[in-house]
């Protein structure tokens, strides 16, 4: 399926890097391999986090790995209640 959400640089066809999704095995890997060190990971940058369809499952291994997670969304699709479920804490900006 092609996305194509109006305030994405890449559904907005403005980036021309590779276009992917980030398969769970990848991030769990890399949360490993950060965990001792960081603490947040931030879900936002150049795509819609909430188009990968393992995001719950993604933010909940970094949530169970001690890590703050902080997903960025235009809000256009509808995943709060499974993030929720997964262990991300709903925070405002203030």
């Amino acid at each position: 399926m092609q996305w194509a959400l109006p305030l994405c640089p890449v559904g907005a066809k403005i980036d021309t890097r590779r276009k992917g999704q980030m398969r769970p095995a990848d991030f769990e890997g890399l949360v490993d391999e950060i965990k001792d060190f960081a603490k947040v990971v931030v879900m936002n940058f150049a795509g819609e986090p909430l188009i990968n369809p393992q995001i719950a499952k993604m933010v909940a291994y970094a949530e169970s790995s001690g890590l703050r997670v902080v997903v960025g969304t235009d809000g256009t699709l509808d995943r709060a209640e499974a993030l929720i479920e997964a262990g991300l804490p709903l925070r405002y900006p203030h």
